[in-house]
């Protein structure tokens, strides 16, 4: 038996989720992206009264995977931005298609050229600033605990602030690394601050949020 194998495409449609709060035309808005197998909600319940005076757009990542529940048997569905082997440095799904599918959903809501802050936790963090450089209101982005990738971002071509939330024990991104990796960002011309939080892992806890009040409040009001 002979077997042939053929690559095609096909055109399916992907639900595209997210949760709104507020009326950017009376308070700017911060767009959200969660991080690899999270949802908007959840999510957005993490970060308690941080947002307040801001009209708020969570995106829910397009690709279904598999998580295992927390507190319970058995697997859930969370969403995956993209999907990146780290051991041999391959993305099977590439940050282009996210990059592409957050434009799409935003332009549909209308709010392209409303949202002035983009925050992302982990994966979401990564692909923030390549979702940033397509929305020219954008004034500030803000990565926890992830990695700006310098190696694919032009200091020099960034309109915006890159600030970075990194926790000082995370085992999953490692904070030298990502410090190390925004020096070489702010070295090209890119504004930005690094805080590195002591004591801190990967999870979003009250001393990161405090990190991040710090870093949404009026420039003149920063440390």
């Amino acid at each position: 038996m002979i077997l042939e194998s053929k690559r095609l495409s096909a055109n399916i449609e992907l639900p595209a989720y997210c949760c709104v709060s507020g009326n950017p035309a009376e308070h700017p808005m911060v767009l959200l992206l969660p991080g690899y197998g999270q949802t908007p909600e959840p999510f957005l319940d993490k970060f308690g009264d941080c947002f307040n005076g801001y009209s708020l757009c969570v995106l829910q990542a397009p690709f279904p995977v598999p998580v295992k529940a927390k507190d319970k048997q058995g697997l859930q569905i969370g969403y995956s931005w993209y999907a990146y082997d780290a051991t041999t440095g391959t993305y099977h799904i590439p940050m282009s298609t996210a990059v592409n599918f957050c434009l799409q959903i935003i332009n549909k809501l209308g709010f392209k050229s409303q949202i002035k802050k983009l925050i992302g936790y982990s994966q979401g963090g990564y692909l923030a600033p390549f979702v940033a450089r397509e929305i020219p209101s954008v004034t500030q982005v803000i990565g926890i605990n992830c990695r700006f990738k310098n190696e694919d971002l032009d200091g020099h071509a960034l309109p915006f602030r890159l600030d970075a939330i990194n926790g000082a024990s995370d085992r999953l991104v490692d904070p030298e690394n990502a410090q190390r990796s925004h020096q070489k960002i702010l070295e090209q011309g890119a504004r930005g601050s690094f805080r590195s939080v002591p004591g801190e892992g990967h999870e979003i806890t009250p001393a990161i949020l405090q990190e991040l009040k710090k870093m949404l409040a009026p420039a003149e009001k920063r440390d």
